[in-house]
């Protein structure tokens, strides 16, 4: 055998310091350390759906269906967290007579925030299943349409309920459950001109519930949920609109997407689904490139039931894809994923030790605030300072500092 000479020596030891120093980083990147758990006040009585930013007044809104937060019963499905302060409040217009769940939030380019679910009204007026909250002067406006035959749908749509909202240029896009109405392009997914005040069909729309909305960089809206035709195209539960065309994007996933996510040139897909494309196992997250389905590290399961639900999906200033839900276990070795994963050299990474602490708890809803990942859901998190079943039901993730 060759000698080794200690020149040659130091740079191999120099090169096995290289390649491990990644993991070690990597490892140290996802302790526990990184969860902020401490919110004054926790929510309670039921689950959060979703969190949304306010860019006008910094303020976090957290929308679901949960009877309190910090034990006011004024604030009702939803409430809104100051972080510089790390208080509670409570949104103007809602009190504990607001018994309607409210699923789904997003700003528009000036500022307001449009909030949808299941209610017929909301901060006192009639509103259907979609209302506007001016943050500037606090008051509350429904999306209404006086050229609607029916008048109870004057302002949005009745029966069903809103999943999500989603703005591109002039219009407000809701998709959702089955909307009543007699026209079947109206029925899960229908758009508001903001310039006409007038409601408005996507096209012919798609055949099936709508769970989620995103938009890129060109103004292509892209539609994920429960549906096989989009526009009278086969589309395997998730398609394009690109303001005047459905399409659909390959062949699909086999089975519901409940979360799209656009960012840095791809779209990701998240939900119930075994395969993308037909036969690239990637269980319940995927991503889109533009022209071709690739897998995440085959995906993600849940031991507990043939399951493998991620509900949502969120990507940080970095670019990191984090994704939360009821799961528990990385497909392609068995490795723990407490409900919540971050996608790191091309392997789902558990965040610490997760969040949650049985089968009957999980993520539904999350939001990237640069660094800081929000986390939302129904959930319990061990800690030292507090009882293992006491309901947070909010936590938020940044691997670039610790709390």
């Amino acid at each position: 055998m060759k000698k080794l000479t200690l020149p040659t020596i130091i740079l191999l030891l120099l090169l096995s310091f290289a390649c491990e120093k990644p993991d070690d980083s990597i490892s140290a990147t996802l302790s526990n350390d990184h969860w902020f758990l401490d919110f004054n006040g926790t929510i309670d009585g039921g689950e959060v759906f979703e969190v949304v930013k306010s860019s006008s007044d910094n303020k976090i809104y957290v929308c679901g269906a949960f009877l309190h937060a910090d034990n006011n019963w004024d604030m009702k499905n939803l409430a809104r967290w100051i972080p510089s302060s790390n208080e509670w409040e409570q949104v103007p217009g809602i009190d504990e007579s607001h018994s309607n769940f409210i699923r789904c939030g997003v700003e528009d380019s000036e500022g307001n925030l449009y909030f949808g679910g299941d209610f017929s009204q909301i901060g006192g007026i009639v509103a259907g299943r979609i209302g506007k909250f001016n943050v500037q002067t606090e008051t509350w406006e429904n999306l209404r349409d006086i050229d609607f035959y029916d008048e109870e749908q004057q302002r949005g749509p009745t029966g069903g309920g809103v999943y999500d909202i989603e703005i591109v240029g002039d219009y407000v896009y809701i998709g959702g459950g089955h909307f009543n109405t007699d026209s079947a392009a109206l029925k899960y997914i229908r758009r508001f001109n903001i310039s006409t005040k007038k409601w408005e069909a996507v096209g012919t729309g798609v055949n099936g519930h709508v769970r989620s909305l995103t938009t890129d960089s060109n103004g292509n809206l892209y539609v994920g949920g429960e549906f096989t035709e989009a526009g009278g195209v086969s589309a395997n539960y998730v398609a394009k609109w690109d303001g005047e065309n459905w399409s659909a994007l390959a062949s699909g996933c086999d089975n519901y997407v409940l979360t799209l996510e656009y960012a840095n040139g791809n779209l990701y897909a998240g939900g119930s689904f075994k395969f993308v494309n037909g036969d690239i196992r990637s269980q319940g997250v995927a991503k889109w490139t533009g022209t071709s389905w690739e897998a995440m590290s085959m995906g993600v399961y849940a031991s507990w039931s043939n399951n493998y639900t991620v509900q949502d999906i969120a990507v940080d200033s970095d670019g990191m894809v984090y994704i939360g839900g009821f799961f528990d276990k990385k497909y392609s070795d068995d490795q723990p994923l407490n409900h919540v994963a971050v996608f790191v050299d091309g392997e789902w990474r558990q965040l610490g030790e997760g969040l949650a602490n049985s089968s009957s708890q999980g993520i539904m809803g999350m939001y990237a605030d640069g660094k800081d990942v929000y986390f939302a859901g129904y959930f319990g998190v061990t800690d030292e300072n507090v009882s293992i079943n006491k309901r947070f039901n909010i936590a938020i993730w940044n691997d670039t500092k610790s709390y």
